[in-house]
């Protein structure tokens, strides 16, 4: 037993440490001798190299027994908040795969993120394992007892549904031949495309909503939960960088400030705000939704007595 449970340590450190070193090699060379490509332009170039530091640390307190310590955690978060912002490019990468965005991909860039995410989540692992079986399995059950996490609170999920309103709203206006954001005009988008992006944006409303209700079985959970954490953390690492910068322009220019588009820049700056917090509430949500929705169990859930009122109730 302690073989194979050390095997399954030393897989995923092992992945991440491998990961880490082509990161680096990346990061050093180029073949055009130019610096990675981000995508966006908001990635500092150390913040790439302080996600590989941490890759590297995090899975080296995974295979030690500092993985169960209180050091841990924290580090785990700084951990995906690094290799968040170096990959908040991913979401553009996929546009420009499948031609949404007529610029060309960036292979070594798109590479490079890919390795980062994937030496944060194999690094992450042990820990993640440690921690649970610090917090035991439940007897009745046979599941690891419910942890912090399972305490993430229901007004996340309201803030995704309130900040995914925007975008389809403006959308199906601008569609109708609203003029609402513009600098006088009709926005010169083919109607095709905008039907397309208000969908979209009528999509992640959808999401944010059944998270928000919290109803279902048990095997929607991978599906809605997990889903919505994908698609919530790219939402949010991809325009929170975006969203600092045109409310700071906004801040210093006025609202009757345009970037030179059809489009005003209060509505970029309200887009990628709105992105930015739909995506962090539907991310919390879905990974909420991922928690309670597995098959209930008497003895260990609710977390605490005191939340058997809150998830008998039928709205939380």
């Amino acid at each position: 037993m302690t073989a194979q449970r050390d095997y399954h340590r030393i897989v995923p450190v092992a992945l991440a440490l491998v990961a880490a070193a082509a990161a680096v090699v990346m990061l050093t060379f180029r073949t055009d001798g130019r610096v990675p490509d981000y995508g966006v332009g908001t990635v500092p170039l150390a913040v790439p190299w302080v996600a590989v530091a941490l890759v590297v640390v995090v899975a080296l307190v995974g295979l030690s027994p500092g993985a169960t310590s209180g050091v841990a955690p924290p580090l785990v978060a700084f951990l995906f908040i690094a290799t968040g912002w170096s990959a908040s490019a991913l979401l553009f990468d996929a546009l420009r795969i499948v031609r949404l965005v007529p610029l060309p991909l960036d292979g070594e860039g798109f590479g490079l993120r890919l390795l980062l995410l994937a030496g944060a989540l194999s690094a992450a692992q042990p820990v993640i394992d440690a921690r649970h079986a610090l917090q035991g399995r439940c007897p009745a059950c046979g599941r690891w007892r419910p942890g912090p996490l399972a305490r993430i609170p229901w007004w996340p999920a309201v803030v995704g549904v309130v900040f995914a309103l925007p975008y389809p709203l403006l959308r199906v206006t601008w569609l109708l031949g609203g003029t609402v954001g513009t600098t006088g005009g009709r926005v010169d988008v083919d109607p095709v495309l905008q039907l397309v992006m208000a969908c979209a944006g009528i999509l992640l409303l959808a999401l944010a909503t059944v998270l928000m209700l919290d109803r279902g079985p048990a095997w929607l959970r991978a599906l809605l939960g997990l889903g919505g954490v994908v698609v919530g953390s790219l939402l949010a690492m991809t325009f929170a960088p975006a969203a600092f910068g045109s409310v700071s322009s906004l801040f210093s220019n006025g609202l009757s400030w345009s970037p030179g588009s059809d489009l005003m820049g209060w509505v970029f700056a309200l887009f990628y705000t709105a992105w930015t917090l739909s995506g962090t509430g539907v991310a919390l949500a879905g990974f909420r939704y991922w928690i309670h929705r597995r098959a209930q169990c008497t003895v260990c859930w609710p977390p605490s007595p005191a939340e058997r009122l809150v998830e008998a109730a039928p709205m939380r």
